[in-house]
């Protein structure tokens, strides 16, 4: 990535931050916690755009053009790493 994209990405990650009145760690901990309406509103907001920029995961560059990378499909996740999850969600009582 060149340094000219790097910069303009840390400019709107700044933006966002103002917008939202704040990052997502304070409105994940101390908004809910206290019940904020804002922080209610905020996390399911973070969510959602997290959720968004991990499917397309990365905007490669190859010869001027710009193509959507997606990331690898469910089927090559390691049996091992679903295993490990599902007793982590078990612990967790989901």
């Amino acid at each position: 990535m060149r340094p000219q994209t790097k910069l303009i990405w840390g400019a709107v990650l700044g933006m966002g931050t103002t917008l939202g009145n704040g990052c997502t760690s304070g409105h994940g901990l101390c908004g809910l916690s206290r019940f904020s309406i804002r922080s209610l509103v905020a996390v399911p907001t973070f969510m959602v755009a997290a959720i968004l920029s991990s499917t397309v995961s990365q905007i490669v560059e190859s010869d001027g053009a710009f193509a959507v990378s997606l990331p690898a499909p469910p089927a090559m996740i390691a049996p091992k790493t679903i295993a490990v999850a599902g007793v982590a969600a078990g612990i967790l009582g989901v």
